[in-house]
């Protein structure tokens, strides 16, 4: 009997019992399939590798998707938020003051409120309000952004918002930004002013009261506290400035609604824009800041009205004369200075009800005040 060699490879006995199957069937219209991968398993056999065309295309690897640029976190510096606050206390204590006074005590106590704020504090405020009210804007927000996506671009409109803060004007939604930030600073001029057309009223009202018509006491002490407290910056509460700064993110419960569009804006409104500007592209730092919220104007104007302040209480003896120190000097000088600083026209101060008595109280010359402008430095 012939011998034959032993058979160890197992490709070539799947392919001899898949030759001997196919020879050994029937003739049939069907195919006999050769022993399935189990079958050959069994046998102790591995299924041979399907082989792949040398020509199938490899798919190229998917390029990385460019990773976008981060978006600036808006921000404003703490000592800007500081003076927002500051500026937001004086004109809520300010529209607050009442104009029933039942004795000097009285008049005293809101004499010595409606002095306490510091002229350069209140300008530099009343800019870092106006930057918060126009971050509340969000087609000024998303202009911004757009315009400082391109890094040479970006370049460009940081270093113009620091030279010329009118650019600002210019961006995307800074009409919309403007008219928002000219209606929140001019809405609390009105308060301030409004608050003071009363209190001028009760001067000639308080009149009629023996108490009125006495002397005021330390006369000489309450000017100079007057001078003092006219020189004191302001702090606002810790609450205060976490609601300014939610406000300039956009949420919070701070009221700053829109108002009528501001094609050219009045110096503190365009230097608190750009202010806002800066805070969008994530570079208000205190080095930029610090410069754009100074404002030689609103200064000058919050300057005369302590100036005329002085004057009216070196000149005033009987209480009801502090009253209109008070009402005209305090109260409704400052509120039409921040009124000016919001439009160009701001709303006409008219008295809320008829000035007319016996006799009026002192209300010093302008001339007067002008000679007496070195007494604030």
């Amino acid at each position: 009997m012939p011998t034959f060699p032993r058979l160890r490879s197992a490709a070539f006995l799947a392919s001899m019992a898949g030759l001997f199957l196919l020879h050994s069937a029937p003739a049939s219209a069907d195919t006999v399939q050769g022993p399935g991968p189990e079958e050959l398993a069994s046998l102790g056999l591995a299924s041979p590798e399907p082989a792949v065309p040398a020509a199938l295309p490899v798919a190229a690897a998917p390029s990385p998707t460019p990773t976008p640029a981060a978006t600036p976190t808006v921000g404003l510096p703490r000592e800007v938020l500081e003076a927002a606050g500051a500026y937001r206390l004086y004109m809520r204590q300010a529209a607050a003051v009442s104009a029933s006074f039942a004795d000097g005590a009285a008049i005293a106590s809101a004499l010595e409120l409606g002095a306490a704020y510091e002229p350069k504090q209140m300008t530099r405020g009343a800019v870092a309000f106006a930057a918060v009210a126009a971050l509340h804007e969000p087609r000024f927000v998303e202009g911004v952004r757009a315009a400082g996506s391109d890094p040479v671009l970006r370049a460009a409109l940081l270093a113009r918002l620091t030279a010329a803060p009118h650019s600002a004007g210019e961006l995307p939604g800074a009409h919309a930004a403007a008219g928002r930030a000219a209606a929140a600073l001019g809405g609390e001029g009105e308060r301030v002013r409004a608050a003071g057309q009363r209190v001028k009223q009760a001067a000639y009202d308080v009149q009629k009261q023996a108490w009125a018509k006495g002397e005021v006491s330390a006369r000489v002490e309450r000017l100079a506290l007057a001078k003092s407290l006219s020189a004191q910056p302001l702090s606002a509460p810790v609450t205060d400035l976490a609601e300014l700064q939610l406000a300039s993110l956009g949420a919070g419960r701070l009221s700053l609604p829109e108002g009528p569009p501001e094609p050219s804006a009045r110096p503190v409104v365009a230097r608190g824009l750009a202010l806002a500007a800066l805070a969008v592209l994530g570079e208000a730092d205190l080095a930029k800041a610090d410069p754009l919220m100074d404002d030689a104007s609103c200064g000058s104007c919050l300057r005369m009205s302590k100036l005329n302040l002085f004057q009216c209480l070196a000149v005033a003896k009987p209480w009801y004369e502090d009253v209109f120190c008070l009402g005209q000097h305090v109260l409704i000088d400052t509120g039409e200075c921040i009124q000016a600083a919001a439009a160009k026209q701001p709303s006409p101060s008219l008295p809320a009800v008829a000035l007319a008595a016996p006799s009026r109280p002192y209300e010093p010359e302008p001339a007067a005040a002008l000679t007496t402008v070195a007494a604030l430095h």
